[in-house]
């Protein structure tokens, strides 16, 4: 018996399958390392865009930020106009106990910075607005340095004038 070992020439089965194996198993590998590349490139992209998205939340919360400071500057403004107020509704109420009864005033000017008043009226007779003059000049808690100006005799007789005057601070209330 001759036994002899010749090679088969060809394509065989087995070797078709083995290096079909070997092509998956590279194609597997390859794939691995694809797929782990592209996790770790998402992965950055992620983190990029997470940095972005505080940045812009942080830009936001700043401008936010700011409107409410600003409104809180406003606040604070106005809280301390209406704490400095001077309120003028004293003043009447102690003019009018001031004013005789034959005396009228028809224009009214109140300076609160200068605390100056400055009044237009009519009175029926000199006497009557001498007796004015004098009961504004008396009233030294509230009334100061009296000064009459203009002073006409109009078409009916009576007396047209002027008065200035420094108001004193217990005419108005300060807040």
């Amino acid at each position: 018996m001759d036994i002899s070992t010749k090679k088969k020439s060809g394509f065989s089965l087995e070797n078709a399958a083995f290096y079909i194996s070997l092509l998956l198993f590279a194609a597997v590998v390859g794939g691995f390392f694809y797929l782990g590349h592209l996790i770790t490139q998402k992965e950055g992209e992620f983190a990029e865009a997470s940095v972005q998205a505080a940045k812009i939340k942080t830009e936001g919360q700043k401008n936010l930020e700011d409107k409410m400071l600003l409104f809180r500057q406003k606040l604070d403004d106005f809280s301390n106009i209406l704490a400095n107020r001077k309120i003028s509704t004293g003043f009447f109420g102690k003019l009018e106990s001031a004013v005789l009864p034959e005396v009228y005033f028809s224009d009214c000017e109140l300076d609160l910075d200068k605390m100056t008043a400055g009044l237009s009226g009519h009175a029926d007779n000199f006497q009557a607005l001498g007796q004015q003059i004098m009961l504004f000049e008396n009233s030294k808690n509230n009334i100061k340095k009296v000064n009459l100006g203009k002073v006409d005799i109009n078409k009916e007789g009576g007396i047209d004038f002027d008065v200035s005057f420094e108001v004193a601070s217990g005419m108005v209330a300060s807040k």
